[in-house]
C-alpha cells in the first residue's frame, strides 16, 4: 500500500471496525488529561459485538 491507498482504506473502513464516537472521546480525553501511556501500551481493545472495537483503559498509574 502507498499512503494514499492506506488513507482511503482507513477512512472508508474505520467505522466498519471501530466505534467512531467512542474513539474520538477516548482520543480527546487522553490528550487533555496527558495520558501518554494510554495510547500506546496501556490499553485493551475490547468488543461487545465482535465487530466494533473500543479502547479500554488499563494500568492508569501515570495519570495526573
Amino acid at each position: 500500500f502507498d499512503d494514499v491507498q492506506f488513507e482511503w482504506i482507513l477512512n472508508k473502513e474505520f467505522e466498519d471496525h471501530f466505534d467512531m464516537e467512542y474513539a474520538l472521546v477516548y482520543y480527546v480525553y487522553t490528550f487533555f488529561a496527558l495520558m501518554v501511556d494510554q495510547r500506546a501500551k496501556n490499553l485493551f481493545l475490547t468488543s461487545w459485538d465482535k465487530k466494533h472495537w473500543m479502547c479500554y483503559f488499563y494500568d492508569n498509574d501515570q495519570n495526573f
